[in-house]
């Protein structure tokens, strides 16, 4: 998964094991930036090692951090970054907590001043899964200033998930304007392109009153939500009422082609979609809840059921 957004300022950063000072050697800090308008690239994917007979799974981070992103390019095969006349340098990040703290400007302070705060080292890193070496960062300078920044790490992925990383990057490094520029759709997070086709279990439409209507599919009608209340009468008995859902039950399969998306650091992807099955088409006009050839709807992560094709290249990996 790629990701990219804009850093609209970028004073100061950390990446740290939140437990470390500034002067162990295995954490990184620059301070004094005074940046505005950086791009942001986050690359997020799945990966599989053997070590000792054992097949470790985890989450490989990638972030890159650029004034001007004509300056580099990427190569996901061979995972080298190549760009010209840039000084190098690489500092390695340790871990003695099995957690990382990563951060810009505010948030960068809060992991400062987190040393010695147990409760603010929870609230500003994450957990790793194990200690030893998170990753490395590495700078590229030019006439002592910095034009790129590459952050690489791990996460178990037993331990987070790449929606749980995303979320956590994108809060801490303050990126706005995010979009998805690509993603392998085998995979389990849920994020889709534009122009993928998926099968929904549910999604929602605006009716004809001004309102919403949530459409399931019948064969999610277990998964109906409904409300219990409990009343007391006046003799002191109870009384348990079911308010049963409103949702409108459908037969037709629900597939969709995903028009835009929306992210929302609280509940995730959001996405509109336009409706490509005919037979729910019919079945949606028979229940006078549409009157248009090509309704468009909303719908979540949480509501694709399985993906039914995607228009990806997924040999077109450079940035």
């Amino acid at each position: 998964m790629i990701c990219k957004g804009k850093i609209e300022k970028l004073d100061n950063i950390v990446v740290s094991d939140p437990y470390y000072d500034k002067d162990v050697w295995c954490r990184y800090e620059r301070e004094k930036l005074n940046e505005k308008n950086w791009l942001a690239t986050i690359e997020l994917n799945e990966k599989e090692e053997e070590i000792d007979g054992f097949k470790y799974n985890y989450i490989d981070l990638c972030i890159l951090l650029s004034k001007n992103e004509s300056s580099f390019k990427v190569d996901r095969k061979e995972d080298l970054f190549y760009l010209n006349d840039f000084e190098t340098k690489k500092t390695e990040i340790g871990m003695d907590t099995a957690s990382i703290a990563l951060g810009i400007n505010e948030n960068a302070n809060m992991i400062n001043d987190s040393q010695s705060n147990y409760k603010l080292q929870s609230y500003c890193s994450l957990r790793t899964g194990e200690d030893g070496t998170f990753g490395e960062v590495t700078e590229y300078n030019k006439n002592g200033k910095l034009k790129c920044l590459c952050i690489k790490g791990t996460f178990d992925s037993d331990v987070l998930t790449q929606n749980e990383v995303l979320d956590y990057i994108i809060k801490q490094f303050d990126i706005v304007d995010l979009e998805i520029d690509s993603v392998d759709l085998n995979e389990k997070n849920r994020i889709y392109k534009n122009g993928s086709s998926v099968e929904l279990k549910k999604f929602s439409i605006n009716n004809n009153v001004g309102g919403t209507t949530i459409i399931r599919n019948s064969n999610y009608e277990s998964e109906l939500d409904g409300i219990k209340l409990t009343i007391v009468d006046t003799d002191g008995k109870e009384k348990n009422t079911i308010i049963k859902s409103t949702d409108t039950l459908v037969n037709s399969p629900i597939i969709v082609q995903v028009k835009s998306n929306l992210y929302d650091y609280e509940t995730g992807f959001h996405y509109k979609g336009e409706i490509i099955n005919d037979d729910l088409i019919k079945e949606l006009k028979e229940l006078k809840i549409i009157n248009t050839e090509k309704p468009i709807i909303s719908f979540s992560e949480f509501d694709v059921e399985k993906v039914i094709d995607d228009d990806l290249d997924k040999e077109s990996m450079e940035l």
